[in-house]
């Protein structure tokens, strides 16, 4: 259990929190065997020590030997304890949504990619937000938050996505958004280098 459990976390875990995770499992035991056979490597970090799994190989051997169920169980048995520990935004809104829960992982994804923009991890923030654009389905509310991947995007240097993202929202907008988000649209496709069509853009706004 302890394997399979780092194996789906993806990252160390406390010893603080997985005898919590995994009340059933003698950690000293299964951590001091595991460790012997080269599996597992305990964390430097003297204040907050953990255990991890060696290699990224020992990971991927152990996540193709667990049925999805499995994994989704697993995943959603990590957010619940992260939850109940009001752990990182980000590590919750990936295990909820890799455990199935559209509802809460959209929920946790949007909270996760405005904590990933604030400290300028702007990949993982379009990450986390394309994810909860996949799965809302309240169309306005889904137009702000393509509006708001297409402002991370554009911060990123990823012109020809900020267009694509900033032109999805226009459909489910009112008439003056719509405008704007089309002039933005053109302003990251023309810094994109697809010049024609930022202009052709700019041109039927001009027109209309």
């Amino acid at each position: 259990a302890l394997i399979e459990l780092l194996a789906v976390a993806g990252r160390p875990q406390s010893l603080s929190f997985l005898p919590r995770a995994l009340p059933t499992v003698d950690l000293t035991r299964a951590g001091a065997a595991l460790t012997e056979v080269g599996l597992l490597v305990a964390t430097r970090d003297e204040h907050n020590p953990g255990l991890g799994l060696r290699h990224d190989r020992v990971t991927q051997v152990v996540l193709e030997a667990l049925g999805p169920g499995e994994q989704q169980a697993l995943h959603r048995q990590l957010a619940e304890h992260l939850l109940a520990e009001k752990g990182d935004v980000e590590q919750i809104a990936g295990h909820l949504l890799d455990g199935g829960d559209a509802v809460r992982g959209r929920e946790f994804a949007v909270l996760g990619a405005e904590s990933a923009r604030f400290n300028l991890a702007f990949d993982r923030a379009a990450r986390l937000l394309r994810a909860a654009v996949a799965l809302e389905t309240h169309a306005p509310t889904r137009a702000l938050l393509c509006e708001r991947l297409g402002e991370i995007l554009a911060n990123d240097a990823r012109a020809a996505e900020a267009a694509a993202a900033y032109l999805d929202a226009v459909g489910a907008t009112d008439p003056a958004g719509a405008q704007r988000l089309l002039h933005l649209g053109a302003e990251q496709l023309m810094r994109s280098g697809r010049i024609d069509e930022g202009r052709a853009l700019l041109e039927r706004l001009l027109s209309g």
